[in-house]
């Protein structure tokens, strides 16, 4: 079988276990001279005073060794969090365990910028800094230009004060960390607000003297020469609005440490990663109640939703909880366009029955001909195959399975003939290349919705369907039946 199959394992009635943790970091050898270690110890005394001007000493543990500078915390700020956020991906800021960022002490300039998916600086008070991008790592191409497609800021990804949780449930900031600022009592043009893993600090939108800065004085990575540390980072009004690239010498930026995302306890399935909700929601509220429990609330197309995280009995976990309600509840992770015997899913939800559930489930498409490996040796017709079980996470009851109970709405009948593999130059929509593509009900996914006319779903065997890759990774019921339109490949 080539193709995408979605799979949902998991009906809950009490929440899952989910703990944070970290990456290790590793320690380059450093060469010992008095000079070098006079400049390290002025860094690391540069770096402790400017954490203590800015207020947040109680907060953030400075540790230094013999190359770097270790800024302790839970990366958990003191200030509002998530509000105001529209393009939400769902996920619920908590402290982070045993986050340590790494600062060099003795910061050495390269000609070639450095990027990275994750974490370049740390905030005064803790938080990691992030570029303005949520699309993953920039290439040294897009440092070049503006990705207004991955623009947090444009996107409304980011709360009022310039962060979000990221996928480790972990906040963090991607523009200037405007609330943190206020906090400062040293707030001003001097105050250093940051220090990026290279060493060097990270200032506001004007010189440490208050002048304006000078346009085209920042270069690619948002920084210029300083006086005193050698170099030095900016925010701004304009993208990249922070910090978006490393313009000093990093060992090994890929072991830099990064949060790692919740992690399901022992006996407990791992709750679904968030997915931004199609046009937004409105008015996203973030608390958190004196017992720990953080809540997330906000409403999508006029109706209410919640993201709930409790605290359990365990260190660094949490129970967590969402409300369902017509909503999308999971996406399949791998792109509906990528090659892949078999995907498995997971989600974990609490919902009362009776309860009504809609799939769209998609095999594998390279084009409306229905085909694979087009233009190759291996040209064919794919197929498809999908399977779904519903289980009391705490009892382990079987409440729901796929079989052809299931009733099932064929959209997209491509190619109309399998003689289309056949074809040399296979062009959509030309003799047996034809497809019959329709639109879906617009109300499907209601729960009153009327899906009696639709024929029953049939149910292949899994040598019909030869599913490999994720399909082992799960516990099928015998129950459980792969399922799919009449015909597998058409």
């Amino acid at each position: 079988m080539v193709g995408t199959a979605l799979v949902i394992l998991g009906l809950a009635a009490t929440g899952a276990y989910v703990m944070l943790s970290t990456s290790p970091s590793a320690t380059p050898v450093v060469t010992e001279t008095p000079e070098a270690a006079q400049k390290r110890a002025d860094r690391c005394e540069a770096i402790a005073a400017s954490i203590a001007e800015a207020g947040f000493a109680d907060s953030v543990n400075v540790t230094c060794d013999d190359w770097q500078a270790r800024l302790a915390s839970d990366t958990y700020p003191d200030h509002t969090l998530m509000t105001g956020i529209v393009g939400t991906n769902e996920q619920v800021p908590v402290p982070a365990a045993d986050y340590a960022a790494p600062v060099a002490l003795e910061p050495v300039m390269t000609d070639t910028p450095q990027t990275r998916d994750s974490s370049l600086a740390v905030a005064v008070n803790g938080v990691p800094i992030f570029d303005y991008t949520g699309g993953g790592e920039m290439s040294k191409e897009d440092l070049h230009h503006h990705q207004t497609e991955h623009d947090t800021i444009l996107t409304k990804q980011l709360d009022e004060c310039g962060g979000h949780a990221g996928r480790g449930d972990d906040y963090h900031y991607h523009a200037t960390p405007t609330c943190m600022i206020e906090k400062m009592p040293n707030a001003g043009d001097a105050a250093i607000i940051g220090w990026a893993f290279d060493g060097f600090p990270i200032y506001g939108m004007n010189n440490p003297d208050g002048t304006p800065i000078a346009e085209g004085m920042l270069d690619v990575c948002n920084g210029q020469p300083d006086p005193n540390f050698g170099y030095r980072y900016h925010t701004s009004e304009g993208a990249p609005y922070i910090i978006q690239c490393l313009m000093g010498a990093v060992p090994n930026v890929r072991s830099l440490p990064r949060i790692a995302p919740l992690q399901a306890a022992e006996g407990s399935d791992k709750p679904s990663v968030g997915r931004p909700p199609r046009g937004g929601v409105e008015g996203l509220a973030y608390t958190e109640q004196p017992d720990g429990t953080r809540s997330m609330d906000y409403t999508y197309e006029g109706e209410a939703y919640y993201i709930r995280y409790t605290l359990s009995d365990r260190p660094n976990c949490y129970l967590f909880e969402t409300s369902v309600n017509g909503k999308p509840l999971i996406e399949d992770s791998v792109p509906f366009k990528t090659e892949r015997s078999f995907n498995a899913e997971r989600v974990i939800f609490n919902a009362d029955p009776p309860m009504t559930m809609a799939f769209e489930f998609r095999d594998f498409r390279e084009n409306d001909t229905g085909l694979e490996y087009i233009g190759t040796g291996r040209q064919q017709v794919g197929d498809g195959g999908a399977i779904v079980q519903f289980t009391d996470a705490e009892t382990g009851a079987v409440l729901k399975v796929s079989d052809s109970s299931w009733r099932c709405l064929v959209i997209n009948h491509a190619p109309v003939d399998e003689a289309c593999a056949k074809e040399s130059d296979p062009q959509v929509g030309v003799g047996p290349c034809a497809a019959v593509i329709s639109d879906a009900p617009a109300d499907w996914t209601a729960p009153g919705f009327d899906d009696s006319q639709w024929t029953a779903a049939t149910e292949h065997s899994a040598r019909e369907v030869s599913p490999k890759d994720g399909y082992g990774e799960v516990e099928w019921k015998p129950e459980a039946e792969l399922i799919w339109g009449a015909n597998l490949k058409l």
